[in-house]
């Protein structure tokens, strides 16, 4: 079986090939959850000998899981002691309406993420205004329950509300910091930190029309049941 290729492609590239075509055919035709699917395909991928105990199971140990990890748990402390509900009604107070909701989000969120990693802003406003300068998925991962609050608040399915953050939290053009793209450029291209704002500034701007005007339109919104 070792020996065995076809259009160049030996055995365990083509398991390898025809499951991941697999999983991605169940993701787009199926409302099987997305965890289920990917554990489903790493299982088969081992139990065919593609991939060995280490490999299947490294990404459980990667500091970037564990960190997401923990940050969940973080929002929760914050949702528990009240710190959560205090930001939301600080931070969004009464929107009215969707539009009022995303710019109040975005443009704490948009700056955040300029000048963190998208990830860790993700989390972080999960309470607070920083995707400028923190990590997209960070960022990410802590407005999740304040757009759920508006969301709820509007009387409308938090859908419209989650793509319309992470559309705001990779806003992150205006500095070189909150994108690894921005930092394998800015200093052999030997430009100055300002230099991303002239052009950084309008991106943000762009998206966050987008969020107003057409994520509603392609991602309508759908009143709670």
């Amino acid at each position: 079986m070792e020996t065995f290729e076809f259009l160049g492609f030996g055995l365990y590239a083509w398991i390898t090939i025809i499951t991941v075509l697999g999983m991605f055919t169940v993701l787009l035709f199926t409302k099987l959850r997305s965890d289920l699917v990917f554990l489903s395909a790493i299982g088969i991928l081992y139990v065919t000998g593609v991939l060995d105990a280490k490999e299947a199971f490294s990404g459980f140990s990667s500091t970037s899981v564990i960190v997401i990890g923990v940050l969940f748990v973080v929002v929760a402390g914050l949702t528990h002691t009240g710190v959560l509900q205090w930001i939301v009604k600080n931070l969004l107070g009464e929107p009215n309406s969707y539009s009022k909701a995303v710019m109040r989000l975005m443009l704490p969120v948009a700056g955040l993420s300029s000048f963190l990693s998208n990830t860790t802003v993700v989390a972080l406003f999960v309470g607070t205004f920083i995707t400028e300068f923190i990590s997209n998925t960070a960022a990410g991962a802590m407005f999740f329950p304040i757009m759920y609050d508006a969301a709820e608040t509007l009387g409308y399915e938090p859908y419209t509300f989650l793509i319309a953050l992470m559309i705001s939290v990779s806003s992150s053009f205006a500095t070189p910091i909150g994108s690894p793209t921005h930092m394998l450029v800015y200093a052999p291209g030997g430009y100055r930190f300002s230099d991303f704002m002239c052009i950084g500034l309008l991106m943000n701007l762009i998206i966050l029309a987008a969020n107003i005007f057409i994520v509603n339109i392609v991602y309508p919104l759908t009143p709670l049941q």
